[in-house]
């Protein structure tokens, strides 16, 4: 059952709180995440005492995570804590990286058309590396491999796999990560890798087209 170890669903993390000598009281806010590869580069803390305020603080301060406290354990030398990048979130703007927390609620595009809602995401909290899209199809909640995703629109969050809408749209549904095993995993790629919809993604795409 490694999946219950080492994925946490992003909406659920961003209500841990976030224990770090100079940082707490604070909550976890967002996860900066680069587009290029997934990695989450940057938590987005939200401290609450003296005053509300945000930092930026890199994975690299990761110290470790109690689900059963809800905790999220920071180590954030003084030099990141107090030079002025850290209180400024950045400009994602028309750039690779984005804040996955906000994802959710944006249209999953197959290579054809629509296949849904975003609805949450799976991180692996032992990379820090986003694994799969949560998506609410029309008939089921769904998990997609990130590794599919082939672009992210700029502006519109839009994100676009390679893989047939009717592809996601019957995936074997997603309960919770509790259900997720190694046997769930295959059987995910079994339905995804499926001769039909390798076809209908090349189809789709123009793949032979001379």
């Amino acid at each position: 059952m490694l999946f219950k170890h080492r994925l946490r669903e992003v909406r659920d993390l961003c209500h841990y709180r976030v224990t770090g000598a100079g940082i707490s009281p604070a909550v976890l806010s967002g996860l900066i995440v680069d587009a290029g590869d997934w990695h989450v580069d940057a938590f987005v803390v939200l401290r609450e005492e003296p005053a509300r305020e945000l930092f930026v603080v890199p994975t690299s301060c990761f110290a470790s995570l109690d689900d059963e406290a809800r905790t999220l354990s920071l180590n954030v030398p003084d030099e990141i804590l107090h030079t002025p990048d850290a209180r400024k979130v950045p400009d994602l703007h028309g750039s690779s990286r984005f804040d996955a927390v906000k994802l959710p609620g944006e249209t999953m595009f197959g290579c054809d058309e629509a296949a849904g809602t975003i609805i949450d995401l799976l991180v692996n909290v032992e990379l820090w590396q986003l694994r799969y899209f949560i998506v609410q199809a029309d008939s089921a909640v769904v998990l997609t491999d990130i590794e599919w995703a082939s672009s992210l629109t700029r502006g519109s969050d839009q994100v676009i796999v390679d893989l047939p809408a009717v592809a996601i749209a019957t995936a074997p549904p997603y309960e919770s990560i509790s259900n997720l095993c190694s046997g769930a995993e295959e059987a995910l790629y079994r339905h995804y890798t499926r001769n039909e919809f390798v076809s209908l993604d090349a189809a789709a795409r123009g793949v032979g087209e001379r």
